[in-house]
């Protein structure tokens, strides 16, 4: 910075004052002419004023005695000498060396005095600098904050102590549909509504003294209603450190805490399935214990034993269905459903669904209506998969209505799309379980008495089966208010695949006098399906571990190997593959009698040599019709 008095050394300070002594001695010979004998002593007041102004007090000093010495020397008679005979001369010489001191005195008290305005001024023009370049450094950190806070799941923002907010993050605004400028200096209670600052005005005091709060709760927020949050206020303090306010972190955790609930509900349905069924299996093996019991007797008569055969079978059957519900709906969670696509008459499939039930509705004692267009309504379907779909919403309907109601199948056509209706007078859909009907383990009867029955998957193995065909289901209760109604839209332009129809096969007579192999590692399950073979005719032989499969296969040939996959020492894989690599004198049967039923289960089948892969429990007729076709084949 320029500055009019800028620090100099001391030579030339007395310098100047020589120098400028010398300047008015010539400017006074100059004037000589001019001035005469007046004005001795008052040139050199310029001399003075200049070197006091320049280098102060003392170099003024020097200028003084100087101009006094140059004027009595040189201009003051007589001339060139030191004497001064006028008293007169005297007194003037005295005031010119006064006036020579207090200007030299006034001039550095002056310079001083600049000085330090100067060096004050410096002071300032720095403090601004470091002042600007703080407020640029700050507004850079607020920049980078901004930044590090947009770009942040959490939300961000800082509160003052008089409950406005003083700053946001982007995503804060975003979130509760503003903008920064709508938010920045309002009120928080205008911003988060009534009752969100009711619930939250607590930890606010918390924070304001100097608290750091931490909490998760559910928050009815006034632009966007009821969220769960996740919380810390950091309290923020002033230079003279009391707190003028709080910094929020907000974590939005509204869907967690949803799916967390969803999952707990999940799982007290699975708990409530797994209990059920374990109801619902031991159910039937009631009456599958007395009956075996009613065998056992000696003192029954043939009567009774019938009855206790068919009490047998029909409940066997029902388990059956239990663990065909179960298997069928797991594999179509997994993908490991293919349907069958072509094209079917909507009349056949309802027919096979209808077929099904029919003994249920008969016992029940149920008017059961089916209502179909008089036009041939077609469709792209699987057969079997989609009448099992309808034959689950018929059974269901059965079930919950009381004996002697009214099943209705209806079915429209509308906008290209079949509608197709299952309705009852029973007892309805419960309100807090309408919105969850078609998941998993969903029980409209959870009472202790349980008098529907059932393991809670039909409808969900229902909807799973619609998705497959494009379409979609609903229920509702009547508008009546008697009983619900199940309602299923299914395109007709699924894409389809036909496959040629099946051509009927007439299977050969049974055969019978074969030499059948039954190894089982359960020795009752050999036992019992050996004397059945030996009850149809055959001759048979049983083992209960891989080895001794294979020793006795070795041994005797055999026609058929009935062989179960879960063997000790050698599993029924390896057996197969084992005897496969044998030279007989024919080729033997290999059917895998497992219980393990899945896609894959069979593809090890096939592929260690397996010629069939039957799931249990086994119908015998359905292994000697096997037996036959491979026979012929």
């Amino acid at each position: 910075m320029f500055s009019l008095w800028p620090d100099r050394s001391q030579t030339s300070k007395y310098l100047v004052a020589v120098g400028s002594t010398v300047l008015v001695i010539l400017l006074r010979f100059a004037l000589a002419t001019v001035v005469g004998d007046a004005a001795l002593f008052f040139p050199f007041i310029l001399a003075v004023t200049l070197t006091a102004c320049y280098g102060g007090f003392q170099p003024g000093l020097l200028a003084t005695f100087l101009g006094a010495v140059a004027a009595v020397f040189f201009f003051v008679p007589p001339y060139y000498s030191f004497a001064i005979p006028d008293s007169k001369l005297v007194v003037t010489l005295i005031f010119f060396i006064i006036a020579s001191i207090t200007i030299s005195l006034v001039c550095d008290a002056l310079r001083r005095a600049l000085r330090r305005a100067e060096a004050s001024e410096r002071k300032t023009a720095e403090h601004l600098s470091d002042l600007e370049k703080r407020d640029e450094a700050l507004q850079d950190v607020q920049t980078q904050l901004q930044i590090i806070t947009d770009s942040m799941s959490a939300l961000v923002t800082r509160c003052t102590r008089d409950l406005k907010y003083a700053w946001v993050s982007r995503p804060y605004a975003e979130w509760l549909n503003l903008t920064r400028e709508q938010i920045i200096g309002a009120n928080i209670v205008d911003i988060i509504g009534d009752d969100a600052f009711k619930k939250l005005g607590p930890s606010f005091e918390r924070a304001l003294q100097g608290e750091v709060v931490e909490y998760e709760e559910q928050i009815n927020y006034g632009p966007i209603g009821s969220r769960w949050i996740h919380a810390v206020y950091t309290p923020t303090f002033s230079s003279d450190k009391s707190v003028d306010g709080w910094v929020a972190v907000v974590i939005d955790i509204d869907p967690q805490k949803k799916a967390e609930e969803v999952l707990r509900a999940t799982d007290r349905r699975k708990d409530n399935f797994l209990a059920i069924l374990a109801h619902e299996l031991r159910n039937p093996l009631a009456p599958l214990r007395h009956s075996l019991a009613l065998l056992k007797d000696p003192n029954t008569d043939s009567s009774s034993d019938e009855y206790a055969l068919e009490v047998m079978d029909r409940q066997l059957s029902h388990m059956v269905r239990l663990v065909d519900d179960l298997l069928d709906l797991s594999r179509i969670n997994s993908d490991k459903i293919k349907l069958q696509i072509q094209t079917v008459s909507l009349a056949d499939v309802v027919s096979q669904a209808v077929e099904t039930v029919k003994p249920i509705v008969a016992a029940a004692g149920h008017r059961l209506v089916i209502d179909l267009p008089p036009e041939r309504l077609q469709l792209n379907a699987d057969t079997v998969r989609l009448s099992q779909a309808f034959s689950n919403l018929l059974n269901n309907a059965c079930k919950f209505t009381e004996p002697g109601g009214e099943i209705s199948l209806r079915a429209v056509s509308d906008n290209g799309d079949i509608v197709v209706s299952v309705a009852d007078n029973g007892f309805g859909i419960p309100a807090d379980i309408s919105d969850s009907i078609f998941g998993m383990f969903t029980q409209a009867d959870q009472t202790i008495e349980r008098k529907h029955g059932g393991l809670g998957i039909g409808l969900a193995l229902v909807k799973r089966l619609v998705d497959m065909h494009g379409g979609s289901i609903s229920v509702r209760n009547r508008v009546d208010g008697v009983g619900a109604e199940f309602t299923v839209r299914l395109p007709v332009s699924i894409e389809a695949s036909p496959i040629p129809p099946l051509q009927s096969q007439m299977y050969a007579k049974r055969e019978s006098g074969l030499n059948i192999l039954v190894v089982d590692d359960n020795v009752d399950a050999a036992e019992s399906l050996s004397m059945l073979m030996q009850v149809m005719g055959n001759k048979t032989q049983t083992a209960n571990d891989g080895e001794e499969a294979l020793r006795l296969a070795s041994k005797l040939h055999p026609d058929v190997v009935l062989l179960d996959v879960g063997l000790p020492k050698m599993n029924g894989y390896d057996v197969a593959r084992a005897i496969r690599q044998q030279t007989w004198a024919q080729r033997p049967i290999l059917i895998a009698i497992t219980g393990w039923g899945q896609t894959e289960d069979k593809a090890n089948s096939k592929e260690a040599g397996f010629d069939h892969h039957v799931v249990k429990p086994v119908d015998p007729d359905v292994l000697l019709e096997l037996i036959s076709e491979t026979r012929n084949r």
